[in-house]
């Protein structure tokens, strides 16, 4: 009996088969899917190579004047007897500013100006004595000069006249000395003669070169003692003109003393008053200024003071965001400005004393602002020397994909 052509499994499972092709259908939901894989892909990737994330520094520092302040103290003790100007206002060169009072009684009824007038008097009196003392003094170191230069030049004299004699004396100690030689040539003189000779030319010779040498050495003597000798009268007279600029400066005072009982404080410069925390009857001294002016057209911008640890991504043209204290950032706002200068040199926390407290070493940087003034509540309120001041600085900024392949960068920095 022949074998079938197929076996009888592949038959069965033939007559099983469903008519046509079959078709996989994916529903809905998965094409949803994909796209939104997709897309939350292209997101992210766009995120990370377009995202930007910066680091900052936040420091702090304060506001200052470009041109500084201008610092007004009384010239001398007294009180404040007028007022003629309020802080903040606006004054002019030469303005009255305070009027001061020197008169004030002590115990025994006499005012302190007669004080400080018979003070002044006995200062007077000591000076001019002390003038005269030093004329003395210079004319006598003058004349002095001149007999100790007249005893040089003498010596030199001498000394010259020393030195033509042993030069006599040595040209004839050279001439017997030749002739012994030749004595001793023939036999006529012992060895020991011509030593002796010979012995008494080279002493000479010495002293004759010990005496020139005195003799130089006189002669910058008489150079160094003309010199001074010529420098007396200049000595002299810059001596004069100090004591006499001293005597000069007791007349002043005692005629300011002695013609007014009270002075007038002017303004200096063009400007406006700030720091005038003064009262009528307050006592002034020259140690302790009254009051400060900001100069006109006067440009504020901010010192701050950054961490050395921060200084090597900062450069000049850079944008800083500041917020002042005195007007909280939530209302009023950020405040934009740029570095314009940057310290090449490094500020110790015990090195220099500043306004602002540091642990660590800081560099101090200058900011323009881009604005001199607050709008707060529809006014204009220029802003003030001193002010605080904290700013945010962009050290450096990257994408995010750069941030997160930082790790790989400094390994290949290392490598």
């Amino acid at each position: 009996m022949s074998s079938p052509l197929f076996r009888k499994e592949a038959i069965e499972n033939n007559t099983q088969r469903l008519l046509g092709d079959v078709l996989l259908i994916r529903p809905i939901s998965f094409w949803i899917f994909t796209f939104a894989m997709v897309l939350l892909v292209a997101i992210v990737s766009l995120f990370l190579v377009f995202g930007k994330f910066a680091r900052r520094e936040t420091v702090a520092g304060f506001l200052v004047p470009d041109k500084g302040v201008v610092r007004v103290y009384a010239p001398f003790n007294g009180i404040i007897d007028q007022k003629h100007t309020i802080d903040g206002s606006k004054v002019t060169k030469g303005q009255n500013l305070l009027e001061v009072t020197t008169e004030r009684g002590s115990k025994d009824s006499i005012s302190i100006n007669q004080q400080l007038i018979i003070r002044l008097e006995t200062q007077k009196t000591n000076l001019t004595q002390r003038i005269d003392d030093e004329i003395l003094v210079l004319d006598s170191e003058g004349n002095r000069l001149s007999v100790v230069l007249s005893n040089h030049k003498s010596e030199y004299y001498q000394i010259t006249r020393q030195i033509k004699s042993q030069q006599e004396e040595l040209k004839l100690l050279k001439e017997e000395w030749d002739k012994y030689i030749k004595l001793m040539k023939k036999g006529l003189i012992s060895e020991d003669i011509l030593n002796s000779k010979r012995n008494a030319y080279f002493n000479s010779k010495a002293s004759l070169d010990a005496t020139k040498r005195f003799r130089i050495q006189k002669k910058t003597e008489i150079a160094n003692t003309e010199k001074q000798l010529e420098q007396s009268p200049l000595r002299k007279n810059n001596r004069l003109q100090e004591l006499q600029h001293q005597y000069a400066q007791l007349e002043e005072r005692l005629i300011e003393l002695k013609n007014s009982r009270s002075y007038i404080i002017k303004a200096p410069v063009n400007g406006r008053v700030t720091s005038s925390q003064i009262t009528i009857g307050q006592n002034v001294s020259p140690a302790v200024p009254i009051l400060t002016i900001i100069p006109e057209n006067t440009v504020m911008h901010a010192e701050l003071f950054l961490p050395s640890r921060a200084i090597g991504f900062i450069k000049k043209n850079q944008e800083v965001l500041m917020r002042y204290d005195a007007f909280p950032y939530q209302r009023y706002g950020l405040y934009k400005g740029k570095i314009i200068q940057i310290a090449e040199a490094v500020i110790s926390p015990n090195e220099v004393i500043i306004p602002i407290a540091s642990q660590e070493p800081v560099y101090r940087i200058k900011v323009a602002l881009d604005m001199q003034a607050i709008n707060a509540y529809g006014k204009r309120m220029p802003l003030q020397s001193g002010m605080s001041v904290v700013a945010d600085i962009i050290l450096e900024e990257r994408s995010l994909g750069q941030w997160l392949l930082e790790p790989i960068y400094s390994l290949k920095g290392k490598l």
